[in-house]
């Protein structure tokens, strides 16, 4: 079975919006601020047990080992290289699609000051028998708690919106737009805009908080619409070079996608509606959102989130305090998990990305041919086009 945190918010006139789902490194430190333990952790960790009896975490160690037997001579390479400060530079030189100046990248360096490490009390995975905590959710030999293409749909905000927009929940997500890198959907952007007033962008890789900004329509429209085009992409390590930051290739996000090179995630953000859920507590309005733990697709607990703050993290100083769930509410959280799980599996995991991101394409359209096609005013010149086209790649 699995290990979930769902963030639900609750708007002002009482309705239920899935904000986000949390996969295996849920945080449950809340908790600990209303009972003064960690009570819930141990309940989840006792559940985990009896389902799977021994586990463990999959912190690196494994592939670290792994790799250094199967290639005794490269992990020593590489050890002594990295431990060079000239090639350490060059090696944390960042990705050249996120050195465009279209990438979303200000949360990468954004400090989080009151965040925590997550510890958990099982020993490293290096092959033993036992069932994986695995934080690199990458394939072993043994099972993982958490099946590894949902926990990855887990761990992008973008792809969780896409799974879950038709599903049976749909009317409690967000809608959700993909902004960044030229990605826009201008329509769908346009649309969403039309249609509200404020709106909250978040990197689609994103965690407590870091990154997350609020705007006005006004805003929203400036930085946003007519945004679609290329990357401004220089190859590996051509962005060194004057001549190439002068004249960038031109590459639009889907040539990544074909490629299947996501390296593009941490630069591209969602934008959604802004959920106003401000409310009044102990005769101070703030916003809330609830934490609420689900451990092999049961209900656990839940707790609330309240800040000034409308960027309700634990990380940004918001605070937890009970809440006050009842069955209905419990069995709607299991119901996320039930759907979210079901709908995970009719992907694999060495393709649900690729699938994800084009499905996306494919409705938006592609940047390349639209901006070809609009740059040709000749209809002769355009017929030429067309007719090769259709040669080479069909009708």
């Amino acid at each position: 079975m699995s290990l979930y945190g769902l963030d639900i918010i609750v708007d002002r006139e009482g309705k239920k919006y899935l904000n986000e789902i949390n996969g295996i490194l849920s945080g449950m430190r809340g908790f600990e601020q209303i009972y003064g333990d960690n009570r819930v952790e141990k309940q989840v960790f006792d559940m985990l047990q009896a389902k799977y009896g021994d586990l463990t975490i999959n912190d690196g160690t494994y592939g670290r080992n792994q790799f250094k037997k199967n290639h005794p001579f490269l992990f020593a390479l590489g050890y002594v290289l990295l431990r060079t400060p000239l090639i350490r530079r060059i090696f944390l030189i960042p990705d050249s699609t996120l050195s465009s100046k279209k990438a979303e990248i200000d949360w990468l360096n954004e400090r989080v000051d009151n965040s925590k490490k997550i510890e958990l009390p099982f020993e490293s995975y290096n092959g033993q028998e036992s069932t994986v905590i695995n934080i690199w959710n990458e394939e072993l030999p043994h099972p993982s708690v958490n099946p590894l293409i949902a926990e990855g749909i887990s761990r992008n905000k973008f792809l969780q919106y896409l799974v879950l927009r038709d599903s049976e929940i749909a009317q409690t997500v967000i809608d959700s737009s993909l902004v960044g890198l030229g990605a826009t959907n201008e329509e769908e952007l346009e649309k969403m805009i039309s249609n509200y007033d404020s709106f909250v962008v978040k990197p689609v890789l994103g965690l407590c908080g870091r990154g997350v900004k609020f705007l006005t329509k006004k805003e929203a429209n400036e930085k946003y619409n007519y945004s679609r085009g290329p990357l401004d992409y220089v190859g590996p390590f051509e962005f060194l070079f004057e001549s190439n930051k002068k004249n960038p290739r031109v590459k639009y996000i889907e040539d990544l996608i074909d490629q299947n090179d996501f390296s593009f995630e941490p630069g591209v953000s969602i934008i959604q509606p802004f959920i106003d859920s401000r409310k009044v507590y102990d005769g101070e309005e703030v916003y809330s959102v609830i934490r609420a733990i689900i451990c092999n697709g049961t209900f656990v607990d839940a707790y609330l989130r309240v800040s000034k703050n409308p960027r309700v993290n634990l990380s940004q100083d918001a605070k937890a305090i009970s809440f006050d769930y009842d069955s209905d509410f419990a069995g709607f959280c299991e119901k996320v998990i039930e759907v979210f799980e079901g709908l995970a599996q009719e992907y694999t995991f060495d393709s649900y990305k690729s699938i994800l991101y084009q499905k996306y394409i494919d409705e938006r359209g592609r940047t390349s041919d639209f901006e070809r096609k609009s740059d040709i005013n000749s209809p002769l010149v355009d017929a030429i086009f067309s007719m090769i086209k259709h040669k080479y790649f069909g009708p």
